[in-house]
């Protein structure tokens, strides 16, 4: 048995790994869970807490229940709810790895620092119960397959299969994917895969026992085992419209266009060049053993670019027929256009010495592209002013982009023109790439203005957190003794309300405090009298005016725009602005709890 020695390739993509972990654990926890996530985060609370669940199926049970494992050992905040996703989120990158010799290494690499950039796959990954676990999984469970390795292979395709309604897209691009390749009559050779059959029941028993010991949490949460039905159920109840919550399929496009346009622009040119180069056409007396080397590797390209155009058409075919779909459903695109752009892209990596008249091309048509992105953030800025003015230069900033390529290809040779070209495009379209991942996971994080984000988010929870924490303290001398009536309708205020002991959550929190009947339902677990602070969804609440205080906070944000995207297009683009609504809630405080409000029963007054 040969020992494995690390090289300098397993260096470059351990630095991919480093990278992709970067940004998707930075600052992980800096945004509050939005409505979304925090339904999902309460049911994996509850697990650890040993709360009773509802008697349905869970959806996902893999995050469900190893988060709930998590918050068993650790303490459960927002960093911590979404740590399996980003983790999962950070290992895809090394799929290329398991797909290096189809892909090529240099395009393998290439594909590996795409991923780990990308920045839908970092928005995917820093949301708590997302459906990237789903596709994570099942695709590095296929790479582990691949390299022969049945057992882990087995346990990440049981994770996949308690990851929720995402993993149905694979498996049916899967199942279309099958029946393609045994109608085409490819041999797995295009790949370089050894044809030799492998043995199933290792995997099986591998996958059940992730299904049977994590899908019940140890036996303790039986109707977890039934979470892959759940998931089914949930993917089916997608397909019947309308779907109200269902992103538009305009917003599908714009958001692929949006925040990829490095991986379309060159995985576009990639699958031009596959579909319509002639076909190679081998000697008959070659076998696939027998070809010589250079034609088998074209070979292995060939078909290796036919896949993965199939995979990325079928799976945004799918994405936009989809009635409930959403834009994490393109994370099924995202991952073999990547692989289509990496393999276009490799093609015009220096091979001896660098081409300098081809690096100084490169930088002219960045600065004509930088000059571009000005011009673009002004109209941006000031819509409207000085519009014919700038869109004239930025038409002639790309008109100066062609001329240079055209003469330098005439002057000189049209493979400089080319290099040139693609260098200087692929760098500045590799900034934007940068800039739009830092913005998804540092500056605007799990906010509705980065269209990644699906359902409203949350503002001013750490405001209302340290209120209460504030008052609690005034009163009980401890951060969470305070008594809270709080509506049940919102699962993100009872995800920040998770620490007070004695929280209590009915549909109707103001009529209940004064109800006689309701009264005694919601003193359960309380001190005899009304409640010490009531939260409201509304502003008009008669019953509390004359015994409490009230101060209204900014608690939720969601899209203000209908369509695909903001009416200022170029605003968006350049500096995410947008139209956001807002959605407020209203904190009571009993008046008595107050140093001067001993005995007060007037109107209440804004808390200071």
């Amino acid at each position: 048995m040969t020992k494995r020695s690390i090289t300098f390739e397993h260096l470059l993509y351990f630095l991919a790994f480093l990278l992709a972990a970067g940004l998707r654990f930075l600052n992980l926890g800096s945004a509050g869970l939005s409505e979304l996530e925090a339904g999902w985060a309460m049911q994996a609370l509850r697990v650890a807490r040993g709360e009773p669940l509802a008697a349905a199926p869970l959806a996902q049970p893999a995050y469900i229940f190893l988060t709930g494992l998590t918050f068993t050992v650790l303490p459960a905040t927002d960093a911590l709810a979404r740590f399996w996703p980003a983790l999962s989120g950070s290992l895809l990158v090394l799929l290329p790895l398991f797909f290096r010799s189809a892909l090529g290494r240099t395009a393998a690499l290439i594909c590996a620092f795409g991923l780990a950039l990308d920045p839908g796959l970092v928005a995917g990954a820093r949301t708590a119960g997302g459906p990237l676990m789903a596709a994570s999984f099942a695709l590095l469970a296929l790479g582990f397959w691949r390299e022969r390795q049945t057992v882990l292979a087995g346990l990440l395709a049981g994770l996949a299969v308690l990851s929720g309604p995402g993993l149905f897209f694979g498996l049916i691009l899967a199942g279309l994917g099958l029946l393609v390749f045994r109608r085409s009559g490819w041999s797995i050779a295009h790949w370089g895969t050894n044809e030799r059959p492998l043995d199933l029941r290792p995997a099986l028993v591998a996958a059940a026992a992730v299904i049977l010991l994590l899908g019940t949490y140890f036996f303790q949460v039986p109707q977890g085992l039934a979470g892959w039905f759940s998931g089914l159920a949930d993917f089916l109840r997608g397909l019947i419209p309308p779907q109200m919550d269902a992103a538009p399929a305009g917003q599908i496009l714009f958001t692929l266009m949006a925040y990829q346009p490095l991986a379309l622009l060159f995985g576009l040119f990639g699958a031009f060049r596959i579909l319509f180069a002639p076909a190679l056409q081998p000697a008959a007396s070659f076998s696939d053993a027998g070809r010589p080397a250079y034609l088998q590797t074209a070979l292995t390209r060939r078909y290796t670019g036919l896949a993965l155009v199939l995979w990325a058409g079928l799976a945004l075919l799918l994405a936009l027929l989809y009635p409930a779909r959403q834009p994490g459903d393109l994370v099924w695109v995202i991952v073999p256009l990547w692989a289509l752009a990496a393999l276009e892209l490799s093609d015009f990596l220096p091979q001896r010495k660098v081409d300098w008249l081809a690096a100084g091309h490169a930088a002219l048509i960045f600065i004509f592209l930088a000059l571009f992105w000005f011009n673009l953030s002004a109209i941006g800025r000031a819509p409207g002013a000085g519009f014919d003015l700038r869109a004239g230069v930025m038409l002639g900033t790309l008109a100066l982009v062609i001329l240079t390529t055209v003469l330098i290809g005439l002057g000189w040779s049209w493979e400089t023109g080319l290099y040139g070209f693609t260098w200087g495009v692929g760098v500045s379209l590799l900034a934007y790439l940068i800039s739009a991942s830092w913005g998804v996971s540092q500056l605007r994080a799990s906010q509705p203005v980065e269209l990644w984000t699906q359902g409203p988010g949350v503002l001013q929870a750490d405001l209302l957190r340290s209120t209460l924490e504030e008052i609690s303290v005034w009163n009980t001398g401890f951060p969470d003794q305070i008594e809270i009536l709080a509506p049940d309708s919102s699962a993100s205020l009872q995800w920040n309300l998770r620490s007070f002991t004695h929280a209590r959550f009915v549909a109707n929190p103001a009529s209940g405090v004064w109800s006689e009947g309701g009264l005694q339902t919601v003193r359960q677990g309380l001190n005899q009298g009304p409640p010490a602070v009531v939260i409201t969804l509304t502003e008009e609440a008669p019953e509390l005016a004359a015994g409490y205080r009230g101060q209204d906070f900014v608690y939720w944000v969601d899209r203000g725009w209908e369509g695909a995207a903001p009416q200022n297009l170029a605003g968006w683009i350049t500096f995410r602005q947008a139209p956001l609504s807002q959605g407020s809630l209203y904190l009571w405080v009993r008046s008595d709890l107050f140093p001067d409000g001993a005995g007060e029963t007037s109107r209440s007054q804004e808390i200071s």
